[in-house]
């Protein structure tokens, strides 16, 4: 049996102007129609079984709602709310043409589909159910629309609150977040300064990472490749970093922390300033740093500011074992680490090679044989910084000659005729100040290295 439904009466409109700002506009369609055979009589009492559908197509396509109902169905005619049962999902904005389905029973859907009219669509105001404000028109003084744009020009917008004290004032007095703003993933925030006191204009953006574990927020500056400060769920915080490790942890590419401190007369800067990934620096002041410290091997620490001072309990020394002093020489050669110097009586301040023996003019050894390093060295940067490191106390390995007998430990060393070598003091009166320390080591004959605690007298 061809079966055929006459249109009576279609869509209701929709009256929300006058309903109180919490009242929901209803989101259903009524719907009446004639129920009529392939000859155009009235199907017969009591009911019947129905499918509606709604496509966004006239004809194929899938359905975007389907709702199924058993209707009572009098002289043909029959009456529905749709939607009443199956809610209008969020496919079904009603901001776009749709057409409507009908299907009775197990018969084939009925042919063609119905296009639904504009009082439908007025289910789109929907939005409008929880605005406070609205758009009168485009000649209204306090808000304009452009055809994309809404905006105002004057005065503050306030949620929350009736007295806003900026353009944009939101003010939460519950539990739930005061704003929160969906891009893709994760919620962001972007702040746009255009007078940021500079000249030029700052752009802020905070975003919240849902797709990573912990969750974690991030704050972006304009132009920036990674977040400048990241702090992740489980309390860690990140500096130009976007996995922080620790609980607060600064990533050491980007120049460590900085402090910077006003005073009322002049402006100073403390800072500690990662340069590398194994030195730690401090700074004061705009000539540079005043302490650094190397963590490499053979690493120094330094000390900039005239007039600094150091005070320690304790000082260990671990890099050597002797106390140094550049003096230049009147050599025009390196000399030899070991080699025993003398004062130079022609050229007053420099050094010069031990050549005679029993020379009252000895004054220290050239620092560095044997594999010790000095462990302390003086000098005065630009005035007394040149020239060889001599050891004047402490041990220092020095070139020696047993061309005065067997050097046991415990003999006195004085200069020899072997230039820069040492050998035994057996002369107790050409000793007197002619001797550079103990022997604490031996040599049995021939020439070489005998550590020598330096003593001179």
């Amino acid at each position: 049996m061809k079966t055929k439904v006459s249109i009576l009466a279609a869509f209701c409109f929709f009256i929300f102007l006058s309903l109180p700002s919490h009242a929901q506009i209803p989101r259903t369609l009524s719907y009446q129609g004639v129920l009529t055979n392939a000859a155009g009589k009235p199907r017969p009492n009591p009911s019947y079984q129905f499918t509606f559908r709604l496509y966004d197509v006239a004809t194929g396509g899938t359905a975007l709602w389907t709702e199924e109902k058993t209707l009572p169905v009098t002289n043909g005619l029959f009456a529905t709310a749709l939607g009443d049962q199956v809610a209008f999902g969020a496919a079904v904005k009603f901001d776009r043409q749709y057409w409507l389905g009908i299907q009775v029973g197990n018969e084939p859907e009925l042919a063609p589909r119905i296009a639904l009219t504009s009082v439908g669509y007025s289910m789109n105001s929907l939005r409008a159910d929880t605005a406070r404000v609205a758009v009168a028109s485009l000649t209204d003084s306090t808000w304009k629309h452009d055809g994309e744009n809404i905006f105002r020009l004057n005065g503050n917008v306030g949620i929350g609150i009736e007295t806003p004290e900026s353009k944009f004032h939101i003010l939460n007095t519950a539990t739930s977040n005061a704003m929160k703003i969906t891009i893709g993933g994760g919620y962001g925030v972007l702040v746009e300064n255009i007078n940021s006191g500079y000249g030029g204009s700052a752009k802020l953006a905070l975003i919240k990472s849902i797709n990573q574990n912990p969750d974690s927020y991030h704050l972006y500056v304009e132009g920036a490749q990674q977040p400048e400060l990241v702090v992740q769920g489980n309390g860690n915080v990140g500096i130009k970093t976007d996995n922080p490790l620790s609980t607060l942890h600064i990533n050491p590419g980007f120049g460590g922390l900085k402090v910077i401190r006003a005073d009322i007369n002049a402006l100073h800067h403390f800072y500690v300033d990662v340069d590398t990934q194994t030195e730690f620096g401090m700074k004061m002041g705009y000539t540079g740093p005043s302490m650094k410290l190397s963590t490499t091997p053979g690493g120094t620490i330094t000390f900039q500011e005239q007039g600094g001072m150091v005070s320690v309990p304790v000082l260990e020394i671990r890099g050597g074992a002797d106390l140094a002093e550049p003096f230049e020489m009147s050599h025009s050669e390196p000399l030899l680490a070991g080699a025993l110097v003398v004062i130079d009586s022609d050229t007053p301040g420099k050094m010069t090679q031990a050549t005679e023996p029993y020379d009252k003019r000895v004054a220290g050894v050239i620092s560095g044989a044997g594999g010790i390093n000095p462990g302390i060295t003086l000098k005065q940067e630009g005035v007394l910084d040149a020239g060889q490191l001599v050891a004047l106390s402490g041990k220092v390995y020095a070139l020696a000659s047993a061309v005065n007998g067997t050097i046991k430990p415990g003999d006195l060393l004085t200069t020899s005729q072997i230039p820069g070598h040492a050998m035994k003091a057996t002369d107790v009166v050409r000793s007197y100040g002619a001797v550079i320390g103990k022997a604490m080591s031996g040599l049995e004959k021939g020439e070489g290295l005998v550590l020598v605690l330096i003593q001179p007298h």
